[in-house]
């Protein structure tokens, strides 16, 4: 017997601290022993992200972490519930969606200084608010003959020039050395250093270790001049975990894209105890840190986009369905 259709979800309000939905979501799944940033990508139907199955979009930010995770593996294909209906389909009763996350941007005139006229043209200032609205994956939705990624006739092997590829890429990177047997970036000095290749246990160690120390660099004040690398005080500090995260994060985009499994490095307690206080303290965090790492690594690939990108995670219109 077939599940009955569920019924339309209800529409979503601003009323819910979606920061708070985001990280309840995200300590949930490390009190699993599970880290949302460190899971093998899935297949989507773009190359490695999460995408929506109507409109082809690739999802991004702290979406894609969290719709790959969902994803098990399998491709990450997703409709909203009206997109489901409209391509005939319907999602099962009792299925529950997934949370996706947007910034709805909002205009308003910015306000004169006290005692102040207001200047002609009145200036605006652009403001919005995060919000998120729900999507299903396409193994829960019925009536829709799905056209599926085909999978690869074996496992893809990373190469080390899959891997390398992404390093030269980045033409603005600080310079990589070998000095000591430990990994960091230095801010003051603006290099990377690296132990040696022969330090690791295999290339996918090294170059997930390389990507995470280059995602750091991306925050010198001559690239993206971001706080936690431009205001870098040493361990500890107040914005020390978002810009670790940021390095987790965006070293987790770039293993996808080279085929290296981000899941390599052990999930040990002390790891997943750190980030459950850190995330504690601060609910903005995963929101914050997915986008300022998609963003450092879009500007490693290309800085003439990423500089010109706005960062929101999805737009107002794809948020109506």
């Amino acid at each position: 017997m077939s599940k009955k259709p569920a019924t339309a979800p209800a529409a979503t309000t601003a009323k819910r601290n979606v920061y708070e939905v985001v990280t309840n979501l995200i300590i949930d799944q490390l009190e699993k022993g599970v880290v949302a940033w460190k899971q093998p990508w899935s297949q989507g139907a773009n190359g490695i992200w999460p995408s929506n199955y109507a409109t082809k979009r690739e999802y991004s930010g702290f979406n894609a972490f969290y719709l790959n995770l969902v994803a098990a593996g399998r491709p990450a294909l997703y409709l909203t519930y009206n997109q489901a209906k409209a391509l005939g389909g319907q999602v099962r009763r009792g299925e529950k969606g997934h949370l996706i996350t947007f910034f709805r941007p909002a205009e308003r005139t910015k306000p004169a200084a006290e005692g102040q006229p207001q200047p002609e043209g009145k200036k605006k200032e652009q403001r919005g608010t995060l919000q998120y609205f729900t999507v299903f994956h396409y193994s829960q939705i019925d009536g829709i003959d799905f056209e599926l990624p085909q999978p690869r006739e074996e496992a893809q092997v990373p190469t080390i020039e899959q891997a390398e590829a992404l390093v030269d890429a980045y033409t603005t990177k600080p310079a990589i050395r070998f000095m000591q047997q430990r990994a960091y970036y230095s801010p003051g000095l603006d290099y990377v250093n690296m132990p040696t290749r022969e330090s690791f246990t295999n290339s996918g160690t090294y170059y997930s270790t390389l990507y995470h120390e280059l995602v750091h660099s991306t925050g010198h004040q001559k690239r993206l001049n971001r706080d936690g690398i431009v205001n870098w005080v040493g361990f500890g500090a107040e914005n020390y975990a978002k810009e670790e995260l940021i390095a987790e994060m965006g070293a987790s985009f770039l293993c996808g894209m080279a085929g290296i499994d981000p899941g390599i490095m052990a999930h040990n307690a002390a790891y997943i105890a750190n980030w459950l206080q850190a995330l504690r303290n601060d609910n903005k965090l995963v929101i914050q840190a997915a986008s300022q790492a998609e963003k450092a690594v879009r500007f490693m690939l290309a800085p003439e986009v990423a500089e010109s990108d706005e960062d929101q995670e999805q737009t107002s219109s794809e948020a109506g369905e």
